[in-house]
C-alpha cells in the first residue's frame, strides 16, 4: 500500500478554488490518485475536522 503526501499540493484553498465540497471525489493534481474530501461536523476536534480519503 503506498502512502502518498498530499501536503505539498492540495490546500484548503485549492480545494474552494477547485469548487470541491464535502463527499466530492476528485483526482490528485500530482499523482492522480482518487481522493475524497471527508468533513466531520461536531468532533472534539473543534467545529468541523477535514481529511482526505484515499480510494
Amino acid at each position: 500500500m503506498k502512502y502518498p503526501a498530499y501536503d505539498g499540493f492540495i490546500s484548503r484553498d485549492w480545494l474552494q478554488s477547485s469548487c470541491i465540497e464535502a463527499n466530492d471525489e476528485f483526482e490528485c493534481p500530482a499523482c492522480k490518485e482518487a481522493l475524497r474530501l471527508i468533513e466531520d461536523e461536531g468532533t472534539y476536534n473543534g467545529a468541523i475536522d477535514s481529511y482526505l480519503e484515499v480510494l
